[in-house]
Order: structure tokens, then sequence, then C-alpha cells
């Protein structure tokens, strides 16, 4: 964020957000709402800014690569048993989505919309 130049504006509505978090250190919360806070402030920067977190293409890729590899897998593999199908299906589909997801990954490094 520090090597985003940011105008006066932006860093207002971040300011603002956080407050809006209620992120007092005198109260005592639980692991699982600081987890809460942090996914939405996440949130928060990916609609407001278009910033995304390291890997968020990559992981997203590999998940969708499994999931139409498996399709893909009983589709075109049929010929094989099936359970040899199903992992070779997922295996090629999660290939692709990682190349995919590192592509997408590299380019919003490059632009600076990596957080």
């Amino acid at each position: 964020m520090k090597d985003r130049d940011m105008s006066d504006d932006e860093v207002q509505s971040i300011e603002e957000a956080l407050d809006a978090f209620d992120l007092n250190s005198t109260t005592t919360h639980s692991n699982r709402h600081w987890n809460k806070v942090f996914r939405q402030f996440e949130q928060f920067l990916k609609d407001t800014f278009s910033l995304t977190t390291k890997g968020y293409y990559t992981r997203l890729g590999m998940g969708l690569g499994a999931s139409f590899g498996i399709v893909f897998g009983v589709v075109f593999f049929s010929d094989l048993e099936r359970s040899l199908g199903i992992s070779s299906g997922i295996s090629i589909g999660m290939v692709i989505g990682l190349i995919i997801g590192r592509t997408l990954d590299s380019r919003a490094m490059a632009s600076g919309r990596v957080i």
C-alpha cells in the first residue's frame, strides 16, 4: 500500500472503513472476530480499489481447474477406469488453472493491484 500513489480522498475512505470496523484494542475479541474483520477489509479494498491479495488468481484458477477437471475427466477419459479418468482430469485441470492463475497474478502485480 505504501508504494501506491493514493489521493487524500482514497486514504480518508480507507481510514473511515477501518474506523467502522471498531478496532479498539481495549476490548477482547476472539480470533474468529479478527479474521472476519480482516476478510471484510480485504473485500472493501477489492470492491473499492480493485486490489487483490497475493496469489488470489492462482488459488481461484486451481479451484476452478479442479472442478472442471472432474467433468473433463469423466467425459473425455471415460475409456479408462473411472477413478483414473477423474484423477487425470483433476490434475490436468489444476495445471491449466495454475498457469492461467499465475499469468493473471503477474499481470495484477505488474499493474500494482496486489496488496
